[in-house]
């Protein structure tokens, strides 16, 4: 992380900052990591347990999406009412937990259950650590920070699918390896501070002052200025007073009732712009387009590196553009191109699987469409509709209901990802000219989601969160 970037003219403590950031962030990498390792441990669980179905297979991989579910649903109101550390400190036990029971696992049902664990830590991850970056971080530089997280679940994706090929064949370390940094974070968040809106919000005053002067490197009275925006962000609306669970949703769903249209909506498009059709299947759509070889383990590993290595790169990109230019705008740049680029995979599909056979010159071409077109969506991808949808649900929602507000955003999102994932993969294999419809579906969500993009999100770079709140409830 650039050191221009977190500089501050109060004088922001480079290394706390650094390393609070860094910590809460290892919940990104734990969550890239375990849902792309399963891809290299499902190619060899049937060494050990050669009875396995595919249904059990199935039940491995997407027991931790349920799991992801359940945590994003109950994470919420926990980081509301306890805090945003030790919810992060819940989800490392989780990860480390179900880690350990995957990798020592003397069945097929404490695999699956283990799996769900490690849902229920994803779940966790995703909805509370840009939550408590957006939450630490200046103004100026919360895009970047909170990106920071979407960098590292990209990061992970690719290391995981590179010490899947170092492994070979031992499933039992790829899946228990995730305990080592989830452990790491866990001793980590112990030494962290909780985030000084939260702790005004609880009227903890004296601990927020701290905080602040551990990140600003300065004693409070230098930094009345700051203590005032914080605690003018930690206050209630109209006087509002701690509710019931129930209460808070009706108060979300109801008053806030624009916030979690965008938030939701976003989380929506990103999974219907068909990412996880990409991470999940991207060996299988290069198989159909004529790549790689079904029957060689590593090779359908190693088709999938360039994908995980753009998408990688592209939040790397995302850095040096999402404060500068702001979130709307990426999103309506990134979103036409991403429709552009499924519109040409799907036309690469029909040139290379409904042309006759002796037409191979259209075959080739159609075999270069197909994966070219999914390399630049990647890249399209990646740089806009991947890390923003995250951004924004962390500044939209009121303190109070921050939590709860993602909460409902990221089980969205899971959800979303549960349908396109558990269909996509038949669509193109067993439906007539299924891989078409399935890439020109893609390209129609996109183009829906410019329309809501553009009428639904306003642009909140640089703005204090209270300011950003007011853009879709209006001042109170």
């Amino acid at each position: 992380m650039e050191a221009s970037l977190i500089s501050h003219e109060r004088g922001v403590d480079k290394l706390y900052f650094c390393t609070l950031v860094f910590v809460s962030a290892i919940g990104g990498f734990l969550f890239g990591y375990d849902t792309s390792v399963i891809a290299g441990a499902n190619l060899y669980f049937d060494n050990e347990f050669p009875d396995i179905s595919n249904f059990q297979k199935e039940l491995i991989v997407s027991m931790a999406l349920v799991g992801a579910a359940i945590g994003s649903i109950f994470g919420g109101p926990i980081a509301d009412k306890y805090g945003r550390k030790p919810t992060i400190i819940i989800a490392d036990i989780m990860f480390t937990v179900g880690c350990l029971l995957m990798a020592f696992t003397p069945n097929i049902f404490w695999l699956i259950f283990g799996r769900f664990v490690v849902g229920i830590g994803i779940g966790v991850a995703a909805m509370v650590v840009p939550v408590y970056l957006a939450e630490i971080s200046p103004k100026h530089i919360r895009g970047v920070i909170v990106n920071f997280n979407v960098i590292m679940i990209t990061s992970a994706q690719f290391i995981s699918l590179v010490i899947c090929l170092c492994l070979g064949d031992k499933w039992r370390w790829m899946l228990g390896l995730a305990a080592v940094p989830s452990a790491l974070q866990l001793a980590g968040m112990l030494c962290m501070h909780e985030t000084p809106k939260w702790l005004y919000k609880t009227h903890q005053e004296e601990k927020a002052n701290k905080v602040l002067c551990s990140i600003y490197n300065a004693p409070a009275s230098s930094l009345s200025d700051i203590v005032d925006e914080q605690k003018t962000e930690a206050l209630r609306v109209d006087g509002e007073t701690d509710q019931g669970y129930f209460d808070n949703l009706c108060s979300l769903i109801y008053e806030y009732r624009p916030c979690i249209i965008a938030g939701c909506g976003l989380q929506m498009i990103q999974q219907l712009c068909g990412i996880n059709t990409a991470m999940y299947y991207g060996p299988e759509i290069m198989q159909v387009a004529g790549f790689g070889n079904s029957n060689n383990k590593s090779q359908s590993l190693i088709s999938t590196l360039p994908l995980a290595g753009m998408n990688a790169l592209g939040s790397f990109i995302a850095l040096m553009f999402i404060d500068r230019f702001g979130r709307r705008w990426i999103m309506l740049r990134s979103l036409p191109l991403i429709g552009f680029f499924m519109g040409v995979i799907g036309l690469g599909m029909g040139l290379r699987n409904h042309t006759d056979p002796d037409q191979t010159g259209l075959q080739e071409v159609g075999k270069w469409c197909a994966a070219g077109g999914l390399f630049f969506y990647l890249a399209a991808f990646s740089i806009g509709m991947g890390p923003t949808p995250w951004t924004v649900n962390s500044e939209v929602y009121p303190l109070h209901l921050r939590g709860m507000g993602n909460s409902m955003a990221t089980t969205t999102n899971w959800a979303v990802n549960f349908l396109v994932s558990i269909s996509f993969l038949s669509l193109i294999k067993d439906v007539p000219f299924g891989d078409i419809i399935a890439f020109l579906l893609i390209f129609v969500f996109s183009l829906l989601g410019v329309v809501f993009v553009y009428f639904k999100i306003p642009e909140t770079k640089g703005l204090s969160l209270n300011d950003v709140l007011s853009l879709f409830v209006g001042k109170k």
